[in-house]
């Protein structure tokens, strides 16, 4: 969806006449339909297509990190210059004044969620020196929400610890329900500091001693609409841990410390069916994955992962470093699993895109944005050969640059983490770290160059 727009933002700027982007394309409005709100004196709405495609692209990223899919009805306005944030602040009012209830992004402050009855809204303010922008989007109603986004995985470059490699590295296992979609060979990695990774349908279960992590899969049941730490994490716990157990005791909910990438938690004593009890702890870093820990006692957790979490430790964890988090962070690295020549055969395919809204240094005047957008595939044959496509684009929109380059050549495998193509750049054979990681329904396909660690390739099956 993002590579879509963003190549549809491009084809704009090739074809559009230059009177499209022209000022009488700025039209007076006094209200939002879409919201039911006034306005501040001589806003004007922007009917110019590139601007219009620029901010439906800038709100869909958005709100993919929310779970949110939003409908066709949006509305983009030039907002009057204004002082001490009074512009922004008068919408709030207004919505405020209107019904709306208005929660503000505790990650980016730009972007809020109105809420009114069934209704939900996006809004955004972007304010500058010379120019302010108001971006309002309904989110779509009765449709399913797009799964979380999955954070770009750790590098796949081995690294302590990495998987034990014997002649037979990965022993398979043979879960009750099968927990992959299509036919993959190893279904477990043994770490070499004693973990190791299992698949299972709704997370990836890493063991050591008695302690287990699960690594759990996105969940669309989990709302995220709220935008509030508190709100979403109660919600994953109710959704992934609760329901495995009958009796809680010393709930606390730590709802994260001063940092940009907030580390979260809950946790509580919980006793399953069988009369069992676990100390157990849901914790989440920034946007990732939610991570759950469980270990017989709470002496055990923090004897391995170095963290007091306690109601009593409260304050110290507000104010702890990031150093303190990373143990626990960095079990989601540990959703790491071997590939064998046959997974590799099918349709593999990758795209992603970036973008940069510019203004100039000097007058604070828009300048327009710069986009950068690139996608992959892989044809990989059982034969023993491959071909490839790379498409692509970069520079400022109006401006930019296109790119193709096709390779085709022979693949071989030495080991089950490392993979070569013949016949890529200036007839080279390029190798690769990979790996697969498990996602619901499937599994990603990391590819990193041995001899140039900035080409990655997280590809998909077809």
């Amino acid at each position: 969806m993002q590579q879509l727009f963003l190549l549809l933002l491009a084809a704009v700027c090739y074809c559009c006449p230059t009177q499209s982007f022209a000022q009488k394309n700025l039209q007076p409005a006094g209200s939002s339909t879409v919201a039911g709100i006034p306005l501040p004196a001589n806003t004007k709405a922007d009917k110019r297509l590139l601007f219009r495609v620029a901010a439906k692209t800038t709100m869909d990223l958005e709100a993919a990190d929310s779970n949110w899919v939003l409908s066709d009805n949006y509305e983009v306005f030039q907002l009057p210059l204004g002082s001490n944030n009074d512009i922004s602040d008068s919408i709030i009012t207004a919505l405020e004044h209107n019904g709306w209830r208005l929660l503000i992004n505790e990650r980016n402050n730009k972007w809020g969620l109105a809420s009114k009855g069934s209704r939900r809204l996006m809004i955004y303010f972007e304010t500058a020196k010379k120019e302010s922008w108001l971006y309002i989007a309904e989110i779509a109603q009765g449709q399913a929400t797009k799964p979380a986004a999955t954070p770009t995985p750790a590098s796949p470059q081995p690294a302590t610890p990495q998987p034990v490699q014997p002649a037979n590295p990965v022993q398979p296992v043979q879960p009750a329900t099968p927990a992959h979609s299509g036919t993959y060979q190893f279904h477990t990695t043994n770490f070499d500091d004693g973990w190791t990774a299992t698949a299972q349908p709704d997370w990836v279960e890493v063991s050591k001693g008695n302690i287990k992590v699960l690594l759990h899969f996105s969940n669309a049941a989990i709302d995220m609409s709220s935008l509030q730490t508190p709100t979403i994490n109660a919600n994953a716990w109710n959704t992934l841990v609760a329901p495995r157990y009958k009796d809680k005791q010393h709930f606390y909910s730590f709802n994260g410390n001063m940092s940009y990438w907030r580390s979260s938690a809950i946790s509580a004593i919980l006793t399953d069916a069988k009369g069992g009890q676990y100390f157990v702890v849901l914790f989440r870093r920034g946007s990732g994955p939610f991570i759950e820990f469980i270990a017989p006692d709470q002496a055990t957790f923090e004897k391995e992962f170095g963290v007091n979490i306690t109601a009593a430790n409260d304050q110290n964890l507000i104010n702890s470093y990031d150093e303190i988090w990373l143990k626990m962070d960095n079990m989601q690295q540990r959703n790491k699993f071997a590939v064998a020549p046959a997974d590799l055969t099918g349709n593999w395919s990758e795209s992603s895109g970036s973008y940069a809204q510019m203004y100039n240094v000097n007058t604070g005047n828009y300048a327009g944005m710069n986009a950068i957008t690139n996608s992959a595939e892989f044809w990989i044959a059982a034969d023993g050969s491959y071909r490839s496509q790379h498409s692509g684009t970069n520079g400022m929109v109006g401006s930019q640059t296109f790119f193709t380059l096709k390779y085709n050549g022979r693949y071989t495998m030495s080991g089950n983490w490392e993979v070569s193509f013949t016949n890529r750049h200036n007839g080279k054979t390029d190798t690769y770290w990979c790996q697969f990681e498990i996602i619901r329904g499937g599994r990603i396909l990391h590819l990193q160059d041995k001899t140039a660690s900035s080409i990655q390739y997280h590809l998909t099956k077809k």
